[in-house]
């Protein structure tokens, strides 16, 4: 199901929580929405999950609108939703199967057998049919995020939202829990929105991502698009903080604490080019390496640089010039 939102804007006690977002989430597609503490990302969730109404703009499931509909209807729209969270919020007095079946009853099913099934069903998917009767104080984390996932699913809804999924999880755990996620969006065809702080979360699993920053949706766009082409200086904060769910194979390395004034970034086609070594010979300029790394966002790879370039004004131009023309995107730092 698309999801759009239009303008949404909330404000409590006068301070806009929101303010004007305007982004279009595609149907059966994973969408992330990132953004530091205390920027408004619970805000956005809770309104797409029609928990709250904003004071202005609108809210659309598919053509149809939802922010203004009546408790009624925004009750049976919630049942098309499954959200997950950061604390897995289980019933700890309810073992695995009773955890999974409890959407199941509270939306009228009945027949035993039908939940049983249901239940079995969706602990496979996840992993878990060993544990179907196992104390929910018995599992790890991992294990017990596979089991909020499969309650989220019982339902069979056409959206799922995951809430800072991973950000209780070790890096491992992480990696295998977004694995997951990523398999059952293809095989139910659903629209996921990860709520994240984690640029490595939307790297390793999103095919859109949104930039959040006080309250403003200020960039939205695929992910390797935003990767390439970063255009805010909160994504491109993000980009230089970016660690790897597993290891650190992607991360970028700094072996210098002075802060480049340059900041390279090389499209999948450069990753392997010696550009800067020719450009050294032809130009008659230096490049002082401070950091750098590869990064992998799906099949492609994107290459960050941080340096500084000696030389006169004029070869300095020459050369942004010519890294331009192969495709170099290079930011001058303001500092």
């Amino acid at each position: 199901m698309k999801i759009t939102l239009d303008n949404l804007s909330k404000k409590y006690n006068g301070v806009y929580a929101l303010k004007n977002v305007s982004i279009n989430i595609p149907e059966n597609k994973i969408c992330g929405i990132i953004g530091k503490s205390g920027v408004g990302k619970s805000t956005l969730v809770r309104h797409m999950c029609l928990l709250e109404k904003p004071d202005s703009g609108k809210i659309l499931y598919g053509n149809e609108r939802v922010d203004n509909i009546s408790e009624k209807k925004a009750l049976i729209m919630r049942r098309k939703l499954g959200t997950i969270f950061q604390s897995f919020n289980l019933f700890s007095s309810r073992n695995v199967f009773q955890n999974v079946s409890y959407p199941l009853e509270i939306c009228g099913f009945k027949d035993k057998k039908q939940i049983s099934e249901r239940v079995r069903e969706l602990l496979e998917l996840v992993g878990l049919k060993d544990k179907i009767h196992s104390p929910i104080s018995t599992l790890s984390g991992g294990q017990k995020q596979r089991v909020a996932i499969a309650r989220a699913l019982a339902c069979k809804p056409e959206v799922l939202f995951c809430d800072e999924a991973t950000s209780a999880l070790d890096p491992q755990t992480t990696r295998a829990i977004l694995e997951l996620i990523k398999q059952i969006q293809k095989q139910m065809n659903l629209t996921v929105i990860m709520i994240t702080h984690q640029m490595e979360v939307v790297r390793d699993s999103c095919d859109y991502v949104g930039v959040l920053s006080d309250g403003e949706i200020v960039e939205f766009g695929t992910v390797k698009d935003i990767f390439s082409n970063p255009q805010t200086d909160v994504t491109k904060d993000f980009l230089l903080h970016l660690s790897s769910a597993d290891t650190d194979k992607d991360s970028l390395v700094f072996w210098s604490k002075i802060p480049g004034r340059y900041t390279l970034r090389f499209p999948d086609s450069m990753t392997d080019n010696p550009i800067i070594s020719k450009l050294t010979r032809e130009f008659s300029v230096d490049f002082n390496i401070r950091g750098g790394g590869i990064q992998h966002v799906g099949d492609a790879e994107f290459g960050t640089l941080i340096c500084d370039i000696s030389g006169t004004t004029e070869q300095i131009k020459h050369v942004i010039c010519e890294l331009n023309k192969n495709g170099i995107k290079v930011e001058e730092s303001k500092a």
